[in-house]
């Protein structure tokens, strides 16, 4: 278990350094990038060449969507497409530069950039409203249905295609005619419609067969193997799987021979002929790895890793797996995630290291559940807009019905006057238009019994509908209520012999003088302590998802409150070099009404993600009050800091359960529970909670409770400000006696031969020792620098290793700590 553990640590060693070394380059490239922008500006408006204007605005446009370059100069990517439609004027120009926005949004799209592609997209779009040209219309509404159809949004992508169909017959337009037509049966192919998929395919390669088109030919044929492929006719599949590889190699498509290598793989799989499979997938993998065909790869990756697995070749499976992980969440494939966490979990539980099989069963997990969360989203918007659209249709029946109704009774009520009418004037023509009347009065009847038929036919398709999204509706909340009670079930049968096992490993650390065992029993507490903290989140979050957590309010002080924040987190402050300070504004009350145990709860929270994400500069936190009635006040508490910050796109979604922000680097770890929960609690409180972040420069969540019950006023008091850099000078002079002797004077007493050794010691042995904070490592520094210290003599190193010795035998922690930061010092003195 140690040496698993110490692999971990030198492998967050290795991806901190690669980290900051892609920092640099980074940093380099982005200064580049903005150098060309900038010389692409100063030609913009340099020139007066309109071709010119227009080329220079379109490629800075590109550069700042690759390269996510918010904003230059004050203009934003919109902005400059604003100044591209005030420079083109001409037909002929506008039709052109339409064409470019839109092949840059097949760009984007074929790399993933969804958005961009989007962007570029809508932008074609709308600058084709200055001319009349129908095809090119066409064309750009069938690249934004391809883009919502790669984002799973079937519904807008079917419109798009739809409409783009719609103006291809209209214009007898057979090529956008067939891109439309393939793309509606890609969609019902991915909806569950193979029949009608099958039937749309045909009629595609139809008409692709009529212009000749090589390229959609094969497109199709595999695309009609697909659906064989989904039917389970895997010998049909096969069939045009080879026709359309037959096709792609004669036009030397390298991306599609390498999809027909990949669907011919997976028949071979299937029939558990699995060299063959390889030898294809293979083969897909070095045309997407030569081609840079960042999806294909990633499934060519994820392919011939499950099969490695499946046939047991561990070692080749897993040079597949990991850097087919890496690229997968560069373009955010969970589908792909998921499969690969599971095979590295059936990996590792081969290999029977249990601890990191159950890591990527929970990270599998993880994902899986994200996408089945979003299909029920999906599944349950579905029949909301079909619902509506039903209800919508049954109203406007009902309507037309009634004023049929309303036609027909007036009718009734002028046939009734011209008899009355009639009578007067002649028997004769009375009796003839009474006999008129009774037989339109039959007429009428029969035509109201069918329309009243028809209108109980309407309501009682309406309540069938209505029953079952209400039936949808509960089924949802029985299978959440299931999972939180699971969830609290669970927790409590884990909790239990968790205690256990921390509360023994408590017990012999008191009673255990070897270092080496008192090692294992801290780090057997620590993951202990660490998984009771997840546990008790689980089980906070289903209570608060039960509505079973209860909140007890009490009179609390927040000063005392804020002053032990500091001590929680004095020891990361001293490790991470960064201060803690707390103000309380002097219109905080001194006594107010509130629930002490989950404040501190919400407060460890935001405040331990502060220090946490931060590792220069500070982290603050903020109470101010707003009196808004007699006896109540609004209590507002900031937590800022100047850490790594959170991206915009993450902003939305940060207080979800499991979901942290992607620009969380590898050394920083959490449940990703803490803010979900935190905010549940704050709602449950009266309250309410908000972020602020930039990225790189820091982060501001600000909690609000409302209402809050004041029990004591300040009676104008001032403002309290605690400082952690105060606890700090003490806990240091509370250890003043760790020293070593005027490191100055000792460090330019040592020659250069004796400086060459130390720094071999240091390099060795301190290193690791201060990286892992193992009790072995450290020991092994000790012997090794008390060597050194006999050797030439320094008795203050001597003395330094003899206190080392007794602090790691009463394994105490904090004075371990600071030696090693001590003689950490020591060393760069001497450097």
């Amino acid at each position: 278990m140690s040496g698993v553990k110490t692999q971990q640590k030198a492998t967050k060693i290795v991806l901190i350094t690669l980290i900051l070394l892609n920092s640099i380059v980074t940093i380099a490239k982005n200064d580049s990038i903005l150098n060309l922008i900038n010389t692409r500006f100063d030609s913009y408006e340099n020139t007066n060449n309109i071709q010119q204007k227009t080329n220079d605005l379109i490629t800075i446009a590109k550069l700042m969507e690759t390269n996510n370059i918010s904003f230059f100069k004050n203009y934003v990517a919109d902005d400059i497409f604003n100044l591209l439609v005030n420079n083109v004027t001409d037909s002929l120009m506008i039709d052109s530069v339409c064409n470019v926005l839109d092949d840059a949004g097949v760009v984007f799209r074929n790399n993933g950039y969804y958005p961009s592609a989007l962007k570029f997209h809508n932008w074609a779009m709308e600058l084709s409203d200055k001319i009349n040209n129908p095809n090119l219309k066409s064309i750009i509404y069938n690249n934004i249905g391809v883009v919502y159809r790669r984002i799973d949004d079937y519904q807008t992508a079917l419109a798009n295609h739809i409409e783009a169909l719609k103006i291809a017959e209209t214009t007898g337009n057979l090529k956008s005619q067939s891109v439309a037509i393939n793309s509606i049966g890609n969609i019902h192919l991915m909806i569950g419609n193979p029949d009608k998929a099958l039937s749309y395919f045909k009629r595609s390669l139809d008409a692709e067969q009529q212009q000749n088109n090589s390229l959609g030919i094969a497109i199709n044929l595999n695309n009609i193997g697909n659906v064989y492929d989904d039917q389970g006719n895997i010998s049909k599949a096969l069939e045009y799987y080879r026709l359309s590889l037959e096709v792609n190699k004669e036009i030397d498509s390298q991306k599609g021979i390498a999809i027909c290598y990949n669907d011919i793989g997976n028949i071979y799989n299937q029939k558990g002929d699995y060299k063959n499979a390889l030898n294809y997938f293979l083969e897909a993998f070095n045309i997407n790895k030569k081609t840079e065909n960042k999806q294909g790869l990633a499934y060519s990756y994820l392919k011939i890793g499950q099969l490695y697995t499946e046939t047991k070749n561990y070692d080749s499976a897993l040079m597949f797996l990991n850097p087919g992980l890496d690229l997968c969440k560069q373009i955010g494939a969970k589908a792909f995630i998921t499969d690969i966490y599971y095979s590295l979990y059936t990996i590792s539980r081969s290999k029977k290291e249990y601890e990191r099989a159950f890591e990527f069963l929970q990270l599998s997990n993880q994902y899986h559940d994200s996408i089945v969360n979003i299909n029920v989203q999906k599944d349950i918007a579905r029949l909301v807009v079909k619902f509506d659209s039903e209800r919508k249709e049954g109203r406007i029946a009902l309507l037309e019905q009634n004023a049929e109704i309303s036609e027909l009774d007036m009718k009734r009520q002028k046939i009734i006057i011209l008899l009355i009418f009639s009578a007067l004037i002649s028997a004769l023509g009375a009796v003839i238009f009474l006999l008129y009347y009774l037989r339109s009065k039959t007429r009428t009847n029969k035509l109201l019994m069918e329309r009243n038929e028809l209108i109980e036919n309407a309501k009682m398709e309406v309540d069938r509908y209505s029953k079952g999204l209400l039936k949808a509706k509960q089924d949802t909340e029985m299978a959440s209520k299931a999972k939180s009670e699971f969830l609290a079930n669970m927790s409590h049968e884990i909790r239990t012999p968790l205690n256990s096992v921390i509360g023994y490993a408590d017990l012999m650390l008191k009673n255990e003088k070897n270092a080496k065992n008192l090692s294992y029993l801290q780090s057997i507490k620590s993951g202990g302590q660490t998984l009771l903290v997840l546990i008790n989140d689980v089980l906070d979050l289903s209570k608060i998802e039960a509505r079973k957590l209860q909140v007890e309010y009490s009179e609390i002080d927040l000063a005392i409150i804020l002053k032990d924040l500091i001590n929680v987190f004095l020891h990361k402050l001293v490790e991470k070099n960064i201060k803690l300070i707390t103000r309380i504004d002097k219109s905080v009350p001194s006594v107010i009404m509130l629930s002490e145990m989950r404040l501190k709860q919400i407060l460890y929270n935001l405040v331990g993600n502060a220090v946490k994400f931060t590792d220069n500069g500070e982290v603050s936190v903020g109470v101010m009050a707003i009196e808004r009635k007699q006896g109540c006040a609004d209590i507002v508490i900031d937590v800022s800091d100047t850490g790594i910050g959170i991206p915009k796109n993450d902003l939305k979604k940060i207080f979800e359960p499991f979901i942290q922000s992607e620009n969380n680097d590898s050394t920083t770890h959490s449940t990703g529970l803490g803010l979900t929960i935190t905010k549940e609690l704050v709602e449950i409180m009266n309250g309410s909670i908000s972020v602020k972040s930039k990225v790189n420069v820091g982060s501001k969540f600000v909690v609000t409770f409302n209402d809050v019950e004041v029990i004591k006023s300040s009676d104008g008091k001032e403002n309290v400000i605690y400082n952690s850099d105060d606890q700090v000078t003490h806990f240091f002079n509370k250890n003043a006696e760790i020293n070593l002797n005027d490191i100055n004077i000792l460090a330019n007493s040592l020659d250069d031969e004796v400086k060459k050794d130390l720094t071999v010691i240091y390099e060795n042995y301190f290193e690791q020792a201060y990286n892992t904070r193992m009790s072995m490592h450290i020991a092994v520094f000790v012997s090794n620098l008390k060597i050194f210290s006999k050797k030439n003599n320094i008795h203050e190193l001597t003395l330094f290793c003899n206190e080392l010795n007794r602090r790691l035998s009463s394994f105490d922690i904090e004075g371990i700590e600071l030696m090693l930061k001590k003689f950490d010092d020591y060393y760069k003195c001497l450097s």
